[in-house]
């Protein structure tokens, strides 16, 4: 028997359909954060070119709360200036300390295990046991600086004796060798083992640490800019080694914040800010909220623009110049600032950030202390010539 649907009927159900849909979309965009219109599916994640810059320009038309859709329709939330990202990952730390599993490349190879990807009760309690066992292994103290100084010691030798080294390498292997003794009580054997790593992580880090892919998340660019760079910023470096001649030893290989060595701190800042610019921070959340007014749905995603913290001219006047010398007065003594924020902000902030300022200090200072670096087009072309 033939069936026919007549063509009111029809006509009928394709109005409802539609109305259906527009008023879901509706209910799904009501009064969340103004922001650009992207193409279906792919949303506004092809417009974005250098992530933090285009971030910075749309706050402009939208201002500090904006937000746009990406790939499948995820709804982005974007924030930016230091009032508003504060008000938000510091004020608010509890409500927002989820991790968005879907948008995160680091999530998907661990399946959101582990104290960076976590959120919860278990973030909380794992965080909790890192802190408690980094304070037995004596982070931030004499003994952690002893162990940081036995692996420069062999980092000195190895640049001094191996002629047209790769200060890249070198420094990474320093840097995994600090961290692999406090995790496993051992380190990876330089020649073979680490070199192995090394050259497998030169191949992959490229595809995911573009400025584009930040919106994804990948933690390995911060990393590998924040040391070995040092000869794009050769003004100041004779400021630093002036002062680390002067002054003791003793006093130059601590990181004791007590003693006074303004100028290495300020030129370290400001490497901090114009190198890291404030990758965005990701955070989450379980329940229906709102920020400055604006509905926000629940489990969007909320990406913090640190780089509007860290290049805010109102803070740091002229940012795009290297000049450490804005984070000291008149003695020479450090200025306390709102930012740089190169590990982020608030309780997702990096756990390991007091271990890596103290390496980066311990092994920046050596390094001017003894070599002069020329300028190179890639960090793994930089070479040291000795000082002597």
């Amino acid at each position: 028997m033939d069936v026919y649907i007549s063509f009111p009927l029809l006509i009928s159900s394709i109005v409802l359909f539609l109305t259906w849909l527009a008023f879901n979309w509706w209910n799904n965009n009501r009064k969340i954060p103004p922001g650009p219109w992207g193409l279906p599916f792919l949303g506004y994640y092809p417009f974005l070119s250098v992530t933090h810059e285009d971030f910075n320009k749309l706050s402009k038309v939208y201002g500090n709360v904006f937000s746009f859709r990406t790939l499948s329709g995820h709804l982005i939330i974007i924030l930016n200036g230091h009032k508003t990202i504060k008000s938000v990952l510091v004020n608010r730390a509890d409500e927002f300390d989820g991790r968005p599993l879907q948008s995160n490349l680091v999530s998907w190879f661990s399946d959101g295990l582990g104290i960076a990807q976590e959120e919860g009760e278990y973030w909380s309690q794992h965080r909790k046991f890192f802190l408690q066992a980094a304070k037995k292994f004596g982070f931030g103290k004499l003994e952690m600086e002893e162990r940081i100084q036995d692996e420069i010691q062999q980092m000195l030798q190895v640049l001094r004796t191996e002629k047209n080294t790769d200060l890249h390498y070198v420094v990474s292997h320093t840097l995994n060798s600090v961290i692999s003794h406090v995790l496993f009580s051992k380190k990876f054997d330089r020649e073979r083992t680490f070199a192995s790593i090394q050259s497998s992580l030169r191949k992959v880090v490229p595809i995911f640490s573009s400025n584009v892919n930040m919106i994804i998340g990948f933690p390995f660019d911060v990393i590998f800019s924040l040391l070995p760079q040092m000869s794009f910023f050769k003004s100041g470096i004779k400021e630093v080694q002036k002062l680390t001649d002067s002054v003791l030893e003793e006093q130059i290989r601590t990181h004791d914040p007590s003693i006074t060595r303004g100028y290495v701190d300020a030129y370290l800042q400001n490497r901090n800010e114009l190198l890291a610019k404030g990758k965005p921070e990701a955070a989450l959340f379980d329940e229906e909220t709102s920020i400055e007014g604006y509905r926000i749905p629940k489990r969007s995603v909320i990406i913090a623009n640190l780089w509007s913290i860290n290049c805010d001219p109102e803070i740091f006047p002229n940012p795009e110049e290297f000049d450490p010398k804005r984070f000291l007065d008149e003695k020479g003594k450090r200025v306390k600032r709102e930012g740089p924020y190169p590990f982020s902000v608030g309780k997702r902030s990096c756990i390991g950030e007091a271990l890596a300022q103290m390496e980066v200090f311990l092994i920046m200072s050596s390094l001017m202390q003894n070599f002069s670096i020329p300028h190179a087009d890639k960090p793994e072309n930089l070479r040291v010539i000795p000082r002597n």
